[in-house]
């Protein structure tokens, strides 16, 4: 007359070996002596990336991942290689892409609650990311409202696989790092169009930790459309961009930061709440990340509105906190320039087209003025970091 207990043991097994109803598995236990790699050469939905993190081209992940840690793996499954876009052919850049899906530290699906994301920085430090202080590439986590857990673009599928020097989540895509904001397909198109032809394209993509607020493209038309100088339009471009790395959680209510037009903005919480804005524009949508740093989309023209186009002749004037000073953007005289440029030259660059010797020769062009004063405001804010990239 056992029969109900023993009932109930089956019944209760047969559950635990129940996967969750999203296909995600939990596995919280600890594996032991098992350790990252011995996790991947185990588990047949890894052998791909167990091949390659084992091959001695890959020796220094191999080498990182056999310290104690603790590390988070955000580990693709074989069916996720064919969509890929690696070429393993090129080591430095399978290197680096293996890289973007290690944390240092540990990451459970349990630190997050339903409907939070969080940003975590990986070892990809360098090649394909562009950030300051050797600062990681980050990966966007998220768990939705019914649970699952979030990696960039793609769903977690088994996570909190515990093991002796850290912690595997299986991923059903393989994370691509973030791109240069000229490729980055989140980015207003007209704001890109409108940086190319200012010639800042290289000075947005490869300055080493940048925040850009983007207008939408219904707000940047008029800059297209009318006949405004080309000053006025450098300066209305440079007003959106902040020489730091600002992520969402970076922005609270009564902050204020320095632009690459050298005027001010300031964040603030509306009273009756809602979105952050931007010198009264809201933020829409956040944490849009660039290989050099990360995006926020905005609903208009910072400083826009009634008074967003009236320099169209090149007056000094000043303009929702734009300055619109034509032949001297940023109000620095030549001389004092030209002494403050030459002392930057410990800041050089390690990629250029050009010399600063050469930069500062050009100095006297008309067309260059402007060129040469971001490349200051620029370092002064990076204070010198020796990766800074410019690649004018």
């Amino acid at each position: 007359m056992h029969l109900k207990p023993l009932f109930t043991v089956l019944l209760a097994e047969l559950l635990i070996s129940l996967p969750l109803s999203y296909s995600q598995n939990t596995n919280t236990g600890s594996t032991g002596s098992t350790t990252i790699l011995k996790f991947l050469e185990k588990n047949d939905k890894l052998s791909k990336l167990a091949e390659y993190f084992t091959d001695s081209s890959f020796k220094q992940v191999t080498d990182l991942l056999n310290r104690p840690g603790p590390f988070t793996l955000f580990a693709p499954s074989d069916d996720t290689w064919l969509f890929s876009k690696i070429n393993i052919g090129n080591t430095t850049e399978s290197l680096n892409r293996f890289r973007y899906l290690i944390v240092n530290g540990t990451v459970k699906s349990t630190d997050l609650n339903a409907g939070q994301e969080k940003l975590v920085p990986t070892f990809l430090t360098e090649y394909l990311a562009w950030l300051p202080n050797g600062t990681g590439q980050v990966l966007k986590i998220n768990k939705t409202l019914d649970g699952k857990i979030g990696v960039n673009d793609g769903i977690a599928t088994s996570v909190d696989n515990v093991v002796s020097n850290g912690v595997v989540h299986i991923i059903d895509n393989f994370p691509s790092p973030p791109l240069q904001f000229s490729e980055n397909s989140d980015a207003p198109s007209q704001l890109q169009y409108l940086i190319d032809e200012a010639n800042l394209t290289s000075a947005i993509d490869f300055t080493s930790g940048i925040t850009i607020f983007a207008p939408p493209n219904s707000a940047l038309e008029p800059l297209i459309e009318k006949s405004l100088n080309a000053s006025f339009i450098r300066s209305t471009l440079l007003q959106h961009v902040v020489p730091k790395v600002l992520y969402a959680s970076d922005l609270k209510d009564g902050n204020t930061f320095k632009t690459l037009n050298n005027s001010t903005i300031t964040i603030q919480m509306p009273k009756n709440g809602g979105n952050l804005t931007v010198n009264g524009t809201q933020i829409i949508k956040g944490d849009l990340l660039l290989s050099n740093g990360v995006m926020h989309l905005i609903e208009n023209l910072i400083g826009s509105g009634e008074n967003s186009t009236e320099n169209s002749k090149g007056k000094e004037k000043s303009s929702g906190g734009i300055r619109t000073s034509t032949g001297n953007l940023f109000g620095i005289t030549e001389p004092t320039f030209l002494s403050e440029f030459h002392q930057l030259d410990i800041c050089r660059p390690s990629r250029r087209k050009r010399s600063y010797a050469a930069a500062a020769a050009a100095a006297d062009d008309d067309d260059d003025d402007d060129d040469e004063k971001i490349i200051k405001i620029f370092h002064l804010n990076q204070n010198c970091q020796p990766n800074l990239i410019l690649n004018l």
